[in-house]
């Protein structure tokens, strides 16, 4: 199982360790959260729209990007995509529309 690094910082946003299918799910939008806090504080100049973008590029070119890599890469879901994954209980890859 993987799990994104520094855990620190990144294990808040988990909404699920599926051990069974040996992936950690992580919220999209809590990640978004996150490195949003961390872009704010290295460029106060910046605003709120164009953070937002900067989390977005980052975690689509930065993580989202190594699931080729490695099979057990985590999932990245938004709320309502965790929600229908529950119901399905499918897992497969990247859901993020």
């Amino acid at each position: 199982m993987i799990h994104l690094e520094p855990r620190e910082k990144y294990d808040e946003a988990i909404l699920e360790e599926d051990y069974e299918c040996n992936v950690v799910i992580y919220s999209y939008d809590s990640l978004v959260d996150i490195l949003m806090k961390d872009i704010a504080i290295h460029h106060p100049n910046t605003d709120n729209e164009q953070i937002y973008m900067m989390a977005c590029d980052h975690i689509s070119f930065n993580i989202e990007e190594m699931r080729g890599n490695y099979k057990d890469w985590p999932l990245f879901l938004e709320e309502d995509e965790y929600d229908e994954h529950k119901k399905k209980n499918h897992v497969g890859g990247v859901v993020r529309i």
